[in-house]
């Protein structure tokens, strides 16, 4: 069952933003002076709906004098006041709160005030904000937020930047949504005696980390924002804000699909009352209706939907934005019970309140992101009809309801390629396309079943497209953005804003993975990354309403089609696989020059057990299990696809945590004898040349781009990790350092690369990262004989080891995987003779985030790198080996399997064990090197001799012509 991702704080009305009164001047006329007076009292005396109405008479006696000095900011107080008491925290009449919050902030627009101002335009942005129109609450709280700074108004700024992570959240723009978090968050947490506020930062954070899928602390920061309100609120059982904090908990069990943690907390929000929480009741029956559908009581579900509509109604008025949701899940449950014409009418429903210039009621119409509400429920109310239509096939078989389905895929991929190009910030793009990435597997799979139906190579080829526009796009964009075209095109301010946020928050994560972090540092440089963060959004708001086809140009280029890969890329010999994991199935394309095909494999239950089971066979020296396994993923990944007979490289391009198999030890056939035997293993490697990449897109992309050489030159590094106690003094000692083991073949290793390719070595001491930094743009093949450190959990912090330098004070001797990001290469080919280099957190259609990873995108196209901490001996046996091929001219990956299977032949029974040859693997462009050997000696010598020869030749002919004249 797909994970249902929500978060839709608007459904539960969590009010969490402060409401104050503005305090009347002695310039109000003195009859209006009386009445708000009187209004304050009321409101203070909890009497809202007396002092709402004591407001609206104050109003009625001053709307006509018009002529008074006064009168716009006059009137903006009187708004304000009915607004207040309308609230979501008091009377919670949400049309009535709307409509005076906007006429509110238009008065106070029309004056100079500065007082009042920012506190009217902050409420006024709430009030946009719970009618979903995010581009005018965003205008509205950007002009609040700068009279705050101004005025110095602390707890103000800190609620108005809550705002704004809201808004940024709702937008997509996650990255800015947690600056204005976490800015908030520093701001209250110097007032310890409001606790209320922070539990509710907390509550913003926790909802942050639950829309991009970070669970784990999304659940801590849920439940230190409970504990923190039970703090404030104690017994409190009208506290809607720790009962919002239950809900929210609640419905993350539902993402992680565990219902009954969502039941235990649903309950807690079920057993709470008083007329606080039961304003509250129709998102808490939406919670209810989606663990009914989680529990697979649809009926029920549906039951539960239709009151949380109909409170919702009660609250917002007739056919509120708010509902949509509902809709949409309401839809997936009629779905699921077959009921497909109320399914498809729910879902239109939510299309209409979701989209302000859409009211069809015909399922077959959708609309366009114009007039859209949120891009995120109109991808998803799109995704959910096209599913609807698949469900309707599968209880049909009625081609036609295939195709529908097929036409609305299009439509919705369509607008996610078109919201994508509005994406400034990678890591933002990134969550978009891992939210979205079961809308591009789901269109695979109705075109491959069009494919099975039809024949038609077309429905194959679109799917390749497919599952491409999902791979590659990510690191094709930041190919794009950093070739030297492109970059002409964007602004040097652009550039240098960049270049500063990347540094701030390079130092950042620096402070942050301290042993001991300084917090008041850190807190520095997230106030200085936050400024920049701000200057970077006003400068493309600024690009996007003088020039909005700028990022549409700048992120603009083509995906290359199947056609284009087998045209341009593939030759006779060469087969390229690539894999689409989805949660049940797999989908295998497989592709030679000639032919195209699609290979649909249902997952086994222990899918992912087994990867790691075969992981640890290998590492473990588990013979008779690896036999077992390396057969078992040879048949269900490999056997019996297509691959045409004269192939002799395979391609291969996996997917989520099939980047952790290592590929070239599947056995082709299974072992039959009872002996220990590695050497006599029918290996893939064997078979076939093995090399890897993200997307077939990114390997044709690099045999088409040109690669531009400053220097062709080796650089190598092999630290000296027993000089390290001689620098950690006692008080500063790094413990991970002083148990390193000595690598004792590096420095062979290094000598031996030297005497092939004359180059610059960094040994013992001279290894420092300074060295590395200082000299990078000076080599074309980067060689690293070091210890890496691999963080699984963090994976930017994953680092190389370099040795340290008591002359160097700016560099730790760790390389991390966020500096590399930064760096710029321009090597051909980098190798991380380290352990762990590959492993790293798997990333949702982007691959392994690595080390590797990082190398790829500070500038290398090929990189060498392994998946496990391999023996420095054999690592060295098969290093040199590697490099002799290269400079033999053969190709990279040819050079890696020859010196793989010289490894083996030459090494005994034990040590042919894959553990020792087959962790180092190749991603990237294969072909031979640029860089070439260095002259042998001996050649030299015989070039001199032969030389010398002709010369002592030369001088006897022309003596013996000149006595024979």
């Amino acid at each position: 069952m797909r994970l249902i991702r929500t978060w839709k704080p608007i459904l539960v009305l969590c009010c969490f933003f402060s409401f104050t009164v503005l305090k009347a001047q002695d310039k109000m006329p003195d009859d209006i002076q009386q009445l708000w007076n009187q209004a304050n009292t009321f409101q203070q005396q909890k009497a809202y709906q007396k002092a709402s109405d004591t407001y609206t008479k104050a109003l009625g006696i001053f709307l006509p004098q018009k002529n008074h000095a006064q009168y716009q900011l006059i009137l903006a107080r009187l708004y304000f006041g009915v607004g207040v008491n309308n609230s979501p925290n008091h009377l919670a009449k949400f049309p009535v709160f709307y409509e005076y919050m906007v006429k509110a902030a238009q008065a106070i627009r029309q004056t100079n005030d500065t007082q009042y101002k920012p506190e009217i335009l902050y409420q006024a942005g709430i009030a946009y904000y719970y009618y979903r129109q995010y581009d005018k609450s965003l205008l509205m709280t950007e002009e609040s937020l700068k009279l705050l700074k101004a005025n110095s108004d602390l707890m103000t700024e800190a609620n108005v930047s809550g705002l704004m992570g809201r808004l940024y959240m709702a937008k997509a723009q996650y990255d800015e949504a947690l600056a204005y978090f976490e800015r908030s968050t520093r701001i209250i947490e110097k007032f310890p005696d409001k606790k209320n506020v922070l539990a509710h930062s907390y509550f913003n954070l926790a909802l942050l980390y639950q829309t991009i899928s970070k669970r784990e602390l999304a659940v801590m920061y849920h439940k230190r924002s409970i504990e923190t309100y039970k703090e404030f609120y104690g017994d409190d059982s009208e506290a809607f804000r720790l009962i919002s904090g239950y809900y929210f908990l609640a419905d993350l069990y539902v993402v992680l699909e565990n219902p009954k943690e969502a039941r235990h907390y649903m309950e807690k929000v079920f057993e709470a009352d008083g007329p606080n929480v039961r304003k509250q009741r129709g998102g808490h029956y939406y919670l209810k209706g989606r663990i009914l559908h989680l529990e697979k009581k649809y009926k029920e579900a549906v039951k539960a939907y239709r009151i949380a509509i109909k409170l919702q109604e009660k609250l917002f008025g007739p056919d509120p934005m708010e509902n949509s949701e509902i809709y949409r899940m309401m839809s997936d449950s009629y779905r699921d019970d077959k009921q497909f014409d109320l399914a498809f009418e729910t879902i239109q429903k939510t299309l209409i309140l979701n989209n302000h210039q859409f009211s069809s009621k015909d399922v077959s119409q959708s609309p366009s992101m114009a007039g859209v509400v949120s891009k995120e429920t109109q991808t998803f109310a799109l995704a959910g009809k096209a599913a609807v239509w698949k469900a309707k096939y599968d209880h049909s078989a009625n081609l036609n309801d295939l195709k529908k389905s097929l036409e609305v895929y299009r439509f919705v991929l369509k607008q996610i390629k078109e919201w994508r190009l509005s994406q400034e910030n990678e890591n933002n793009l990134l969550i978009v396309l891992q939210y979205s990435r079961f809308i591009f597997v789901e269109a695979i799979e109705v075109l491959h079943e069009l494919h099975r139906k039809t024949n038609n190579i077309a429905y194959i080829q679109e799917a390749f497209d497919i599952a491409e526009q999902n791979k590659s796009y990510v690191l094709l964009r930041s190919l794009h953005l950093t070739s030297q075209s492109n970059r002409q095109g964007v602004s040097k301010f652009e550039r240098d804003l960049s270049e500063k946020i990347a540094k701030t928050k390079e130092a950042l994560q620096a402070a942050e993975g301290l042993p001991k972090p300084n917090k008041q540092q850190i807190n520095t440089l997230k106030d200085q990354a936050f400024a920049l963060i701000a200057s970077r959004d006003s400068l493309q708001n600024v690009y996007k309403r003088i020039s909005p086809e700028y990022y549409r140009t700048k992120y603009k280029f083509e995906i290359a089609s199947a056609q284009a890969i087998q045209q341009g890329l593939l030759t006779p010999e060469q087969t390229l696989i690539e894999y689409v994991l989805g949660e049940e199935q797999l989908f295998i394309f497989t592709i030679s020059q000639n032919n195209l095909s699609l290979k649909q494999v249902k997952l086994p239950q222990n899918f992912e057990a087994n990867i790691k089971a075969l992981r640890n066979s290998i590492t473990d020296k588990n013979f008779q299990e690896f036999a077992r396994l390396g057969y078992y993923f040879y048949e269900l990944l490999m056997k019996d696809l297509p691959i045409p007979k004269p192939t002799q490289k395979l391609w291969v391009v996996p997917d989520g945590i099939l980047y952790y198999l290592p590929w070239e030890t599947l056995l082709t056939a299974p072992y039959q004898q009872k002996n220990v035997n590695y050497r006599n293993l029918a290996y893939l490697l064997k078979k076939y040349i093995v090399s890897y990449d993200y997307s077939a897109n990114l390997i044709y992309s690099k045999r088409t781009l040109p690669l531009r050489l400053e220097k062709e030159k080796l650089l190598a590094f092999s630290p000296d990790f027993k000089t390290q106690l001689a620098v950690n003094n006692t008080d500063n000692r790094d413990k991970l350092r002083d148990d390193l083991s000595e690598l004792k073949g590096a420095k062979e290793e290094v000598k031996a690369l030297d005497a092939i390719y004359s180059g610059q070595l960094f040994l013992g001491r001279q290894a420092t990262e300074y060295e590395f930094r200082n000299n990078l743009q000076n080599g074309s093949v980067l060689h690293l004989a070091t210890h890496a450190i691999v963080d699984d959990e963090r994976p930017a912090y994953s680092r190389l080891l370099f040795s340290l330098s008591n002359k160097d004070t700016l560099n730790d001797g760790y390389l991390h995987a966020y500096e590399l990001y930064n760096l710029k290469l321009n090597a051909e080919l980098v190798t991380l003779s380290a352990c762990n280099t590959g492993f790293g957190k798997i990333q949702s259609g982007e691959g392994v985030m690595s080390l590797g990873r990082a190398f790829a995108y500070a500038g290398s196209p090929n990189v060498l790198m392994s998946l496990w901490s391999v023996p420095d001996k054999s690592t060295s046996q098969i290093m040199i080996e590697f490099y002799k091929n290269l400079a033999n001219g053969m190709p990279k990956d040819i050079a890696l399997q020859q010196a793989k299977l010289a490894y083996i032949e030459s090494a005994d029974n034990i040590t042919t064990n894959p553990f020792y040859w087959s962790s180092f693997v190749l991603i990237g462009d294969p072909k031979p090197l640029s860089l070439q050997p260095q002259t042998p000696f001996y050649m030299k010598s015989m070039f001199l001799w032969l030389m010398g020869v002709l010369l002592l030749g030369g001088g006897v002919w022309m003596l013996t012509r000149k006595q024979i004249g």
